[in-house]
């Protein structure tokens, strides 16, 4: 996982320096030296961002390696191996640029492996003939692509936040999430205005429409530039998505399983319920609006250590392959169409690869499997420190004039990925270690409540008693009732989340159960009319109840 995001930010500090000193190419290069051989590639037709396997002999799997992708006519990039063995490499091929036009196309490269270690730098030899197609065709117009990912990052970033705001509940302070879920506000908001900018200039695709300026050039979208982006996003999602198709033997092998047990036959029994893609469509809510939109993130439905593997291929190759798109982009320089694919493409893996992390971290909240969610955010972490080493901090420096959507969001990246993810982790793992209670809430429970006094004849509160009725399933989800309201939600340690279907509608609390036989909590005081039924007024009434 380390070595992807290494390969992210190398590739992007390579093709700055291109761009400012004026590109490689060509054969030769730094001495050839025998000890490393390359042999062959396991396809000479790759498609843009696919995986490329290069066999040889003498590589160094602790050493940095890196290939080199050029040709005689200044096409030249280096791109960070993904795995490595003594016998072989594995790269994500990038896009072939067409240096003197700055258009994408395909091309015949040649390949070469760098080997870099305290024992020195070593080049192997160069295979020559790697076939690069060309960009995906696009059946959507020119800016849907790009506006639609957008758009997914603004929803996707709402969920994400509401989640974060549900672990504040939890007993004893263990989390607190309110500088995080403010920054990750502002930065759902810009890609809000992202989005409206991109919807613009499809309206109106004879105008520009700027976005910002980066070293002094402004920045605008148009539709050539809108095309460009949608291609390359198009083939990173389709090369993400590749990546993601783990066979039957693989998920056996790492004790994978899907909390729905299998989707396939899921979907083929219940088709209205799956979307394209042929997964469970999962609800999104925003709770501050109450809007719903089913979305096609079936790994909210994976349960650890099988979700580590394919969270961790989702978050990494994106990144990844985003990284490499946008050092394509840059190579001919700021004043081109397509540097608005680097900018765009750049701060989206950001996104992704923190959107994908902290679904990862949540679901290691929630799972008896603690070494598996220990490595899972231990992949997470590993990813935060290479994007904020090698691309957050050298991509905001190279910008030295800068304003607009795309380079605030950059910037907003960075107190994420620099501060406020560490804290919220630390505070994860804490959690984490933490004994789970044994046992369940299972029973009948009594005791007293204490409601306020609402100002209204009959309704002056005072200790009353208060009785539960409690069942909970091996899922840990609560069913049950207080009088007559009946009462259902879930228990994640002494933390249980529970709503109440009241007279008056549904209400939503959060009890804490002591791991034995004490539970306390909070409940709807009301105050009605008994002639009209009317509600005139409603308290929170306070209650604690035992097991007996």
């Amino acid at each position: 996982m380390k070595h992807l995001l290494v390969w992210m930010g190398i590739v992007l500090l390579a093709v700055l320096t291109l761009t400012s000193c004026g590109g490689g190419g060509g054969g030769g290069g730094v001495g050839d030296d025998q000890s490393i051989q390359i042999a062959a590639f396991d396809n000479n037709n790759v498609e843009p961002l696919a995986k490329l396997t290069i066999t040889g002999t003498g590589f160094d799997p602790s050493a940095d390696l890196t290939v080199n992708f050029f040709d005689a006519a200044d096409f030249s990039l280096d791109v960070p191996v993904l795995e490595a063995t003594a016998s072989s490499v594995i790269v994500a091929v990038p896009p072939y640029m067409n240096i003197s036009t700055g258009k994408f196309e395909p091309g015949t490269v040649s390949v070469r492996v760098l080997q870099t270690s305290i024992a020195g730098n070593v080049t192997s030899n160069t295979l020559t003939g790697l076939d690069i197609g060309a960009l995906p065709d696009l059946t959507l117009t020119p800016g849907e692509v790009t506006a639609n990912v957008a758009a997914f990052m603004e929803l996707s970033l709402t969920d994400t936040i509401n989640q974060l705001a549900e672990l504040d509940l939890l007993q004893a302070g263990q989390f607190s999430t309110g500088n995080l879920r403010a920054q990750l506000e502002a930065n759902r908001l810009q890609y809000g205005e992202l989005k409206a900018k991109v919807r613009n200039a499809i309206n109106n695709p004879d105008q520009a429409e700027p976005i910002g300026m980066i070293n002094g050039v402004s920045i605008s979208i148009d539709e050539e530039s809108l095309t460009i982006a949608d291609q390359l996003m198009v083939a990173m999602i389709n090369e993400t998505l590749a990546q993601l198709q783990v066979g039957p033997a693989a998920l056996a092998r790492s004790s994978a399983v899907f909390a729905t047990t299998n989707v396939s036959s899921i979907c083929q029994s219940n088709p209205d319920v799956c979307g394209a893609s042929g997964q469970p469509l999962v609800i999104v809510k925003n709770y501050r609006t109450g809007e719903e939109t089913a979305v096609e993130q079936y790994h909210y439905a994976m349960a650890l250590p099988g979700a580590r593997e394919l969270l961790s291929k989702a978050a990494n190759w994106f990144a990844a392959t985003s990284a490499t798109l946008g050092a394509v982009a840059t190579v001919t320089g700021f004043g081109t169409p397509v540097v608005v694919v680097a900018a765009v493409t750049q701060v989206n893996i950001e996104c992704m690869v923190v959107k994908y992390g902290l679904d990862a971290a949540r679901l290691s909240a929630n799972n008896s499997d603690k070494e598996a969610a220990k490595d899972l955010l231990e992949d997470f972490t590993g990813t935060l420190e290479y994007m904020r080493d090698s691309v957050l901090s050298p991509t905001i420096a190279a910008i030295s004039e800068h304003a607009g959507v795309v380079y605030d969001l950059f910037t907003g990246w960075q107190p994420v990925v620099e501060d406020r993810i560490p804290d919220y982790l630390s505070q994860m793992e804490n959690f984490i270690d933490t004994p789970a209670p044994t046992g369940n809430v299972i029973g009948e429970w009594s005791g007293a409540v204490n409601n306020p006094n609402l100002g209204r004849v009959g309704c002056s509160g005072g200790e009353s008693y208060f009785g539960l009725s409690l069942d909970e399933d091996a899922f840990m989800a609560i069913t049950g009732s207080y009088g007559s309201v009946a009462v259902s939600g879930s228990r994640t340690g002494n933390t249980m989340m529970i709503n109440a279907s009241t007279r008056f509608g549904n209400r939503s609390y959060t009890w804490t159960w002591d791991g034995n036989d004490t539970i306390t909590g909070s409940v709807a005081y009301f105050c009605w009319s008994l002639e009209t039924g009317q509600l005139l007024n409603e308290g929170t009434g306070t209650f604690i109840v035992t097991r007996y």
